[in-house]
């Protein structure tokens, strides 16, 4: 193989690819990129067999040919070239980079050892403005859970109906639910879980690129998202996500609407001195929001947040650290709405103006 590319090009597909390998000693193909050459292209491949990254470059294709590099090295280089325009040229098991006056070589391995990347024949295609998913994905994240035990709820669940896409997620003390609705009132109905590190590698690759749709094909145990000249094909986790529509609150005994700057500020006040639990203890009365904690170790703290309050009056303990992530992933950046039932049921935090974005959180009963 031998192309001519320009290292603008290169930099971001070759420090993507670096996320997407392996780490297996055992399997040192999988820390490594394959390179190759056709159609004018350069391939860029990389995976850790759980998820594969692929990346089409355009060049001067002077010959076509194929060779896997370990990656770290290649981007190594890559970062460090001073030139724009940069040749690849391989040479038996070697890869030689040019670029100005200079030139450098590292040894490659046999291209057949590189694994082969699942393919997608699904022709259910679901697309989505680049943007909108970066947002759900952020969005729902901070609610994954990381527990082996439950499988089930360490990814995003995404589920497909007509003209809407909705993204899920929880690990049982809270959950984040977004709404992100469709240029098509005839999507199929579909429902898979993407793994937290596959959710997490989109959001980098969309990076600050709000141009551009996501194309999405699933087929049973794998998932394919297209983007521009990127594609990232992940295993989806096996089994099923919880019924959890049942635990939504649909009306509230207490409700208001809160200055999200007054409440983040009181929250993290009371954080410094709050319990093992991380618990922080919101009573809700007439006209005012208490927000306090205590320790024996550190101390106490007290403060008021003035706004109306609709309906009963209700003392409830929150983990600090849960409720926070909820509020810092609604958009809205003047109000935060918080309705609630009881100490004992969940909370729901949301837009007042927007009802696509929803967090639950569990109160910490018997503090």
């Amino acid at each position: 193989m031998k192309i001519v590319c320009l290292k603008n090009n290169i930099l971001p597909v070759s420090t993507a690819a670096e996320r997407f390998v392996g780490k297996n000693a055992a399997l040192s193909v999988l820390s490594s990129v394959l390179l190759e050459t056709k159609k004018k292209k350069l391939h860029i491949s990389a995976t850790d067999l759980e998820m594969a990254f692929e990346a089409e470059i355009i060049g001067n294709v002077i010959q076509e040919g194929k060779i896997t590099v370990p990656v770290k090295i290649f981007n190594q280089i890559i970062q460090s070239i001073p030139d724009n325009e940069i040749v690849l040229e391989q040479k038996g098991n070697l890869l030689y980079i040019t670029f100005g006056d200079s030139e450098v070589f590292i040894h490659g391995t046999n291209e057949s050892d590189f694994p082969i990347i699942p393919e997608i024949k699904s022709t259910n295609q679901i697309i989505v403005p680049s943007i909108f998913l970066k947002t759900a994905l952020m969005q729902v994240l901070p609610a994954v859970s990381f527990s082996e035990v439950k499988p089930e709820i360490s990814g995003v669940c995404f589920t497909v109906d007509k003209n809407k896409a909705i993204l899920a997620a929880t690990d049982t003390f809270r959950l984040a639910e977004k709404t992100i609705f469709l240029n098509t009132e005839d999507a199929k109905k579909d429902s898979f879980i993407i793994p937290f590190k596959a959710a997490q590698e989109l959001v980098r690759i969309i990076g600050d690129d709000a141009d551009g749709e996501f194309y999405i094909y699933h087929q049973e145990g794998h998932a394919l998202f297209a983007f521009q000249n990127i594609h990232v094909t992940s295993r989806l986790i096996d089994g099923n996500f919880p019924e959890y529509k049942a635990i939504i609150p649909t009306s509230f005994s207490t409700s208001a609407v809160v200055s999200k700057k007054d409440l983040i500020q009181k929250v993290k006040l009371a954080s410094v001195v709050s319990g093992k639990l991380f618990d922080v203890l919101f009573q809700f009365s007439q006209n005012e929001i208490a927000v306090s904690a205590q320790s024996q170790e550190l101390g106490k703290t007290h403060s008021q947040i003035k706004t109306k309050i609709k309906g009963n009056n209700v003392a409830i303990s929150f983990n600090h650290r849960y409720f926070l992530q909820g509020i810092d992933a609604i958009q809205n950046q003047e109000e935060i709405f918080i309705g609630a039932n009881s100490d004992t049921t969940p909370v729901l935090l949301s837009d007042p103006n927007d009802n696509s974005f929803l967090y639950i959180v569990m109160p910490i009963r018997g503090v």
